[in-house]
């Protein structure tokens, strides 16, 4: 079994209905595997007029909320613990903020959650430079033992922000105006160490972003990083219906999913970026990633068919003629585990 568990089609947290209180929810009805999920994968969205807040939470403190604004038809994507259980709390603003899990953390081959995230926030003089991080183990578990680490990083404003592994030349990029949610699986060098950046504001505790770290992922495993991407994102034409995604070239035969980053360059008027992928033959719909005047930054990730291939939508939305540039990194990417033969005889 694989250690991300992709959807074909998201499914929808139809509750709670309530507003603007934190919620429990029991996702035990919306999981396609809730003996085996030890966590989950978040898209929001909003199909309002206007600008909402959101929220979700594990429910072991901290609790390290995932909370932002959502301009109308955005969406963001996190990773959430399950802390050993089925339930999360979320807070809706109105009732068009929307939840979907788009897939699972299974705890084989070596992934790790942690019960209580521990959480990475940084002093002013840390603003700006890459800080050196140790990856927090548990249960016996040493920091050698780790090959990547699952980061989940959040601000309700828009700032630069990072996280790569340690000797990567990967850079730091913008978040969405108004903040968001996404998350990350990097590598951890030989110490343990991995890195995180974040820009800041003096004597502000919500000027930078917040990370979150969800868990780990023991060596060994069948999840493969890439140290360095920023050379080589996909180079993705416009597609303003769904075109074939070919990764082909991009990842080896047996991969089974990828993860990856959106980035949007955008420059002034453009508006409405619509920047989305799935699984070949699922019916998702797409979502806007960014809004005009904006740079954005958001994670993802896709399950590939036999020909290692999936789909995407790509455009600029109102725009004519497009005024932005959008890029599509692979960080990540699954293999699939081998099947064990037992002999019977």
């Amino acid at each position: 079994m694989s250690i991300f568990v992709r959807y074909l089609n998201e499914v929808e947290i139809t509750t709670p209905t309530n507003n603007f209180v934190m919620t429990e929810v029991d996702l035990a009805g919306f999981l396609e595997n809730p003996d085996d999920a030890i966590g989950v994968i978040i898209r929001t969205t909003n199909y309002d007029e206007a600008s909402t807040g959101w929220g979700y939470e594990g429910l072991v403190a901290p609790f390290n909320t995932r909370a932002s604004k959502q301009n109308q038809n955005n969406y963001t994507t996190g990773v959430l613990t399950l802390s050993g259980g089925t339930s999360i709390k979320i807070l809706r603003a109105v009732q068009t903020d929307r939840f979907f899990i788009v897939g699972e953390i299974h705890g084989s081959d070596g992934a790790v959650l942690h019960d209580s995230e521990p959480r990475h926030d940084f002093v002013d003089a840390q603003h700006g430079v890459w800080q050196d991080i140790l990856v927090t183990t548990s249960g016996g578990d040493q920091p050698s033992d780790v090959g990547a680490v699952i980061i989940c990083a959040n601000t309700i404003n828009q700032v630069q922000m990072g996280v790569r592994g340690k000797g990567s030349s990967n850079v730091q990029r913008a978040f969405p105006w108004e903040g968001g949610t996404t998350w990350f699986v990097v590598s951890v060098d030989d110490d343990g160490y991995f890195q995180l950046y974040t820009t800041g504001k003096a004597d502000s505790d919500t000027q930078d972003a917040l990370f979150f770290e969800t868990g780990y992922i023991k060596k060994g495993s069948n999840v493969v990083t890439i140290l360095d991407h920023d050379n080589d994102d996909l180079d993705l034409d416009a597609a303003a219906d769904w075109a074939e995604l070919d990764l082909s070239g991009v990842v080896p035969g047996g991969a089974i999913l990828v993860g990856g980053t959106w980035y949007i360059e955008a420059v002034p008027l453009a508006v409405a970026d619509i920047a989305y992928v799935r699984s070949t033959g699922s019916s998702e719909n797409s979502n806007k990633l960014a809004e005009k005047l904006e740079q954005c930054q958001g994670a993802y990730f896709v399950g590939l068919d036999a020909n290692r291939e999936a789909e995407y939508v790509l455009g600029p939305g109102e725009a004519t003629p497009p005024q932005s540039t959008h890029k599509f990194f692979v960080d990540w990417y699954e293999i699939e585990a081998p099947r064990r033969i037992f002999n019977t005889s």
